[in-house]
């Protein structure tokens, strides 16, 4: 007959409550010794600055009417970017570990890999011996696994949540907590900066090619003038069908190419606009400022999930042991 839990419980009380004391002790000496975090964080929102320029007097109603052309006004200055991979991406990483970083625990700016640390270990313990021969390592250069492996580090440390709103909230956790609002707030700066430079230079393509484009219609348009002027003049009277036919087609023409000619001219304005407006497609919401308790590790949390896994881990030995293990 299988013997009940209950009992089991109550009959093996001392050695369930020695497990599990025992664990508790050690979960606790754990969050002692374990290198403490501090969690900062920043709030950003992405703004839609590049399509207010109806602000700008009446010229805004003039933007939205020459979009219908569909000429190209409407790209200007409108790339999106994903903010998660500008967050994530190698290229931030490498600018957050290459620059110079104030901290408690050194007297001058060090960067993150002097800080860790990682720059004193050769990688040639037993232990990582055994990791470069089950892994896919192919590289030699000390400085480039140095590099990795800082990667990786600020990787776990970094995390970012997108609210239902668009409100994007960027965390950082780090051994100090200036040290992790620093970090928090050279993203968040990084991340406007760099949307801003990338859509002014998008604009200032743009105005590059429109006026291009203006030059050749330009030059297309003083033709047509020229040809309807000098027909005029060879035919002061247009008294035939035929010259009625040719006078009509060089109206229409010079028409065509002055219509163009405003339009793209109108289009080169609003592209200037762009190129010297100041664009703020990001608003920094919230900086960040250096947190006055540690995120990690929890203590709380830890005993509390050390205190569930030893009690039922224990209880389910001895259930086994009572039931299937009996003899």
């Amino acid at each position: 007959m299988n013997a009940d839990i209950i009992p089991i419980i109550l009959k093996e009380k001392i050695r369930i409550f020695t497990v599990v004391f025992l664990s508790l002790i050690l979960a606790f000496i754990y969050s002692i010794y374990s290198t403490p975090l501090y969690k900062s964080y920043v709030t950003i929102y992405p703004s839609t600055n590049e399509r207010d320029m109806g602000s700008i007097s009446d010229f805004g109603n003039m933007i939205s009417q020459f979009q219908n052309f569909n000429f190209g006004s409407a790209s200007l200055g409108s790339t999106t970017y994903n903010i998660n991979d500008l967050v994530y991406s190698n290229v931030l990483k490498e600018n957050i570990l290459k620059q110079k970083w104030k901290t408690i625990s050194f007297n001058k700016k060090v960067n993150l890999l002097e800080y860790w640390e990682l720059e004193k270990n050769d990688f040639n313990s037993i232990l990582d011996n055994i990791k470069k021969s089950l892994s896919s390592i192919i590289t030699e250069d000390l400085h480039q696994i140095r590099l990795d492996k800082a990667k990786q580090v600020l990787n776990n440390r970094i995390e970012v949540i997108e609210q239902e709103s668009g409100l994007f909230i960027i965390n950082v956790m780090m051994e100090e907590p200036q040290l992790a609002s620093d970090i928090a707030n050279y993203i968040s700066v990084y991340i406007q900066e760099y949307i801003s430079n990338k859509s002014t230079d998008k604009a200032k393509k743009n105005k590059i090619f429109i006026n291009e484009r203006l030059n050749e219609v330009e030059i297309k348009l003083k033709k047509s003038e020229k040809n309807l002027l000098e027909f005029f003049k060879k035919n002061p009277t247009i008294d035939t069908p035929v010259l009625q036919f040719e006078n009509l087609t060089l109206t229409r023409e010079l028409e065509i190419n002055q219509e163009l000619y405003l339009t793209i001219l109108k289009e080169l304005e609003i592209a200037k606009i762009e190129e010297l407006k100041e664009l703020e497609i990001i608003q920094i919401l919230d900086t960040a400022s250096p947190p006055i308790e540690k995120t990690s590790p929890n203590l709380l949390l830890i005993l509390i999930v050390m205190f569930n896994f030893s009690f039922l881990s224990t209880v389910i030995f001895f259930y086994l042991k009572y039931n299937y293990y009996k003899s």
